[in-house]
């Protein structure tokens, strides 16, 4: 008994001991690490957003940043659950405060560049001070923070108490800078990394995209460039050329207006444009038009280049703000594009997995494929041909299914594949399909294809013949026609190299 009970007693001893351990050891010391993380901080650790920002350069005016958020959506009266109103509602778990974006209040009223601003937020609630340098603003003239070279102000949501800090001179070894916050008493030294963070400009923050609008916003565009005028209208989800409702290019348009959504200017000259003339914005040699679905009209405005006859940049201005900025030479080129261009040169309707099987006829080769699954099969001319090919595949290489497909699997099946691809998504290009007696119909050699290509269906339509002459190897194009070479289309042809010089090819 006696040693039982010392036996319970040491493993009370040993359960407190481990407990003291943890709390005093482990516990106590995490919180006083979290502590002096948090004290090290120049303005501590708030789990609250920062709404408001001042930026002062020496020399400069003020730079106002204001987080505008996005008001919640407000259900009208009679709206059911299930509706929703024209304005967007919160994403769901995210408040709405974390929703809108940031505003340049001063020196100009535009939107602030969201990723600029946010990463100078991050550098300030992450910034730690160095040391103390005196406890007191005696000689705050001496580190010139009497007129400080760079200061910030601060606030965050719902707290009306001004936080911020002033930079003056950097410290001998140019390691730190000397500071001091706002409401404190005391000169500070800080690593100048966190003076670097918050030197911001107002074209390092302002937002520099050309046309900050949402492809889903744009329901019309026009095009003026020299003597070419180009109008295209959305209806639907479909866009057209107008006046003769050719189809548009859904994936051009896109990219075409994306050239304004996504580019950037580079360097405003004029904030408020005065001397459109001077810039030659008055005699403009491009002009895009975009209508909104609020019945805006944004316009964008090429003038003359900047530097002379291959000019790296040319001067501009938009409708929305009648600024005045460069603009890269490369971004003016992407706009000036023909009707050929952007019209839907599709030459095939249909979708690739309706593709069940395929024959192939060139080089004397006569080569006949059906798909199951994901796989292809080869469908051999005899039990011979057949051994044959099985002789070439590696070992375990079998694939589930083989006996319901009365044909060899393919190790190298995605060759098919591209074939197939490369057909239904030609465009043609360059120049208009030509038609069997036409002055140039004879050149495009489509009387004597190299390529004979037998799509079959998995949907019930009639099989389709696609002859292709061979490719072109300096243009990498060839001609192609659907229709027993009745009309040829210039096109790609990239994909003429998946054609295997030998149907062994397929099995190594």
């Amino acid at each position: 008994m006696k040693f039982f009970r010392t036996a319970i007693i040491l493993g009370i001893i040993a359960v407190i001991a481990v407990f003291s351990y943890w709390f005093f050891e482990v516990k106590k010391k995490g919180e006083k690490k979290k502590v002096e993380e948090r004290e090290a901080l120049l303005f501590g650790k708030k789990d609250v957003k920062i709404v408001k920002l001042i930026l002062k350069q020496k020399g400069s005016e003020p730079i106002v940043i204001e987080w505008m958020a996005e008001k919640p959506q407000v259900k009208e009266a009679g709206e059911s659950a299930g509706e929703s109103s024209t304005a967007e509602s919160p994403e769901v778990g995210e408040a709405p405060e974390e929703k809108g974006q940031w505003m340049i209040k001063a020196p100009v009223e535009t939107r602030g560049d969201k990723i600029a601003i946010d990463s100078m937020i991050k550098s300030l609630e992450s910034s730690k001070r160095d040391s103390v340098i005196y406890e007191n603003l005696e000689k705050q003239s001496e580190y010139k923070l009497d007129q400080p070279e760079l200061s910030l102000r601060f606030y965050y949501m719902d707290d009306p108490k001004e936080y911020g800090i002033d930079f003056g001179v950097a410290s001998l070894d140019r390691k730190k800078v000397f500071a001091k916050l706002a409401g404190e008493n005391r000169i500070i030294a800080v690593p100048i990394d966190v003076k670097s963070a918050l030197s911001k400009s107002l074209f390092d923050l302002r937002d520099k995209t050309l046309a900050p609008f949402e492809k889903e916003d744009i329901e019309g565009v026009s095009i003026l460039y020299g003597r070419e005028f180009i109008v295209m209208k959305k209806e639907g989800d479909t866009w057209y050329l107008l006046p003769h409702r050719i189809k548009a290019a859904e994936s051009r348009v896109d990219i075409y207006t994306g050239t304004l959504r996504w580019g950037s200017f580079v360097e405003v000259m004029e904030e408020k444009g005065q001397n459109f003339s001077k810039y030659g914005l008055d005699r403009p040699r491009l002009v895009v038009t975009m209508k909104l679905k609020d019945n805006a009209n944004y316009m964008f405005i090429v003038g003359n280049p900047v530097d002379g006859e291959q000019p790296k940049f040319f001067y501009a201005t938009r409708s929305s703000d009648q600024m005045i900025f460069q603009v890269q030479a490369d971004t003016v080129q992407r706009l000036v594009v023909t009707e050929f261009y952007l019209k839907d040169r599709s030459i095939f309707n249909f979708k690739q997995d309706i593709v069940k099987a395929v024959k192939l006829n060139y080089n004397e080769m006569d080569l006949y494929f059906e798909k199951k699954d994901e796989d292809w099969y080869y469908i051999p001319k005899d039990e011979a041909e057949a051994a044959r090919l099985k002789k070439l595949l590696p070992k375990g290489s079998s694939k589930k299914g083989e006996e319901a497909v009365p044909g060899v699997a393919l190790t190298r099946g995605y060759k098919i594949d591209n074939i197939i691809r490369g057909i239904v998504a030609a465009e043609y290009e360059e120049k208009e399909p030509v038609k069997k007696g036409q002055a140039d119909y004879i050149k495009t050699g489509i009387d004597s294809p190299k390529y004979r290509v037998t799509l079959h269906f998995s949907d019930g339509r009639e099989p389709l013949t696609v002859l292709l002459t061979a490719k072109d190897e300096q243009s990498g194009k060839l001609y192609l026609s659907p229709d027993n070479g009745n009309t040829a289309y210039y096109t790609s042809g990239y994909f003429t190299a998946s054609f295997p010089e030998k149907l062994e090819e397929l099995f190594e």
